[in-house]
């Protein structure tokens, strides 16, 4: 069985965690920012933590209106109603990407930031994001990027026109450093009250990092095949339902409150670590994996049902497809040993009386389904999960995933091309 998911950190990435914790490491002020390319940055501990940061430096008036992508991990709604703010989801196009008009439509005098979420390892097309924050400075809006899905090294550190911009290092994404965030925030006053504000808040401590170092290493060694194959065998076994439990063990705040989780300094080791994974991180890995992503976009036959396929920038965070009969298809590879599922932390922001739900962004929830991609997967493999996909929805029906024609050149033909392109 090929596990949906690997910790992307190497075992002497995790020794050197153990290393920080088990001497006394020099501190590092939160506001380093690890040679960062961009504006100066802050770090913290996650991207939620950054939200509300950002949210209480700006101290937008109780009762304002802020305008979310659809689509976002719930604590990210919650973190706004806890500063007395109403969410508003903005829809998504057909092509997975935000609805410009239809959130043009949305602004009212209550209106004051955009969040704009980058999904799937993809980030916004640049002509999408440039007519956003136009609309945004004719507004007198914000805007807030979270690129907690989309970090791909210094090829992408935000749109000049976003007032601050979120990556996250969390547990299941790129470059993890098993937590931690780099904040980058263009007013300096803003800035320097995020600081203020943050410097007050207790730090995270050495025994929370050790836990999560200990349990993040368990993690990776369950990616390995074998290990794998016994441990969903065993909970099988048990009744105890596999999704439920790789998703507890990969909580980033479990065993606390939210607020509490997330309204703390990261500690020294957690610094030291997110500096090293920033600053050494793996270019060539990723254009494996996107190399990967793209050649398996091509065997499908049909780009359509690969989700964010506009994206000209993506890094394959995660594999994710859209299908006409999700659970057939999750059923489906799971038998022939892909870990297949459409358990996900995301979901879609409910609209508040007087705007209308965001209709296209809970058909794309229904309809996705998450399939393993990493380097370690053969390409053999990676070519027959895409004709098991291909083989599914090919006895579907389906007006909406109407295939593109495709170049006849070989999928790694096809790829090399568009890796090269999306690498420069």
């Amino acid at each position: 069985m090929w596990a949906r998911k690997r910790i992307d950190i190497s075992w002497l990435d995790l020794a050197k965690a153990a290393g920080f914790l088990a001497r006394s490491t020099p501190k590092m002020r939160p506001s380093s920012a690890c040679n960062w390319p961009a504006v100066e940055a802050t770090y913290c501990l996650s991207v939620r933590t950054a939200l509300d940061l950002w949210l209480t430096a700006k101290g937008f008036a109780r009762g304002s209106e802020i305008l979310f992508s659809a689509i976002t991990i719930a604590d990210m709604v919650r973190i706004a109603e806890q500063h007395s703010l109403t969410a508003v989801p903005i829809d998504f196009n057909v092509a997975l990407q935000p609805d410009v008009q239809q959130l043009k439509r949305l602004v009212t005098p209550r209106t004051k930031a955009i969040v704009l979420a980058h999904l799937f390892g993809s980030v916004i097309p640049m002509q999408t994001m440039d007519e956003i924050s136009l609309f945004a400075e004719q507004n007198d809006l914000v805007i807030f990027e979270d690129c907690a899905q989309g970090f791909q090294g210094i090829r992408y550190c935000g749109h000049d026109g976003s007032d601050a911009v979120a990556f996250s290092f969390g547990p299941i994404k790129t470059a993890t450093a098993l937590g931690g965030a780099i904040l980058q925030v263009r007013d300096p006053d803003v800035r320097a009250a995020v600081r203020t504000i943050q410097a007050a808040w207790p730090q995270q401590s050495r025994w929370s990092f050790a836990k999560r170092v200990a349990r993040y290493s368990l993690l990776k060694l369950l990616g390995y095949r074998l290990s794998f194959r016994i441990l969903t065998f065993l909970w099988s076994r048990c009744g105890r339902d596999i999704d439920q439990q790789l998703g507890s063990m990969a909580k980033n705040f479990g065993g606390q409150s939210l607020f509490e989780g997330l309204r703390k300094r990261p500690s020294a080791p957690q610094l030291h670590l997110l500096n090293r994974r920033v600053s050494r991180f793996d270019s060539q890995q990723q254009k494996q994996k996107l190399s990967m992503g793209l050649r398996f976009a091509h065997q499908i036959g049909n780009p359509c049902l690969l989700a964010c396929s506009n994206s000209e920038r993506r890094n394959f965070w995660v594999l994710a497809v859209r299908s006409q009969q999700p659970r057939q298809l999750v059923a489906t590879l799971r038998r022939a040993g892909f870990d297949a599922t459409q358990r996900s932390s995301l979901g879609v922001v409910d609209a508040p009386d007087g705007f209308s739900p965001a209709v296209q962004a809970r058909n794309f929830m229904d309809e996705i389904v998450f399939l393993p991609l990493y380097p370690e997967m053969p390409l053999a493999e990676v070519k027959r999960m895409a004709g098991i996909v291909r083989k599914v929805e090919d006895t579907q029906d389906s007006p909406r995933f109407m295939p593109r024609p495709l170049r006849p050149k070989s999928s790694a033909s096809v790829a090399d091309e568009a890796v090269d392109a999306a690498m420069r």
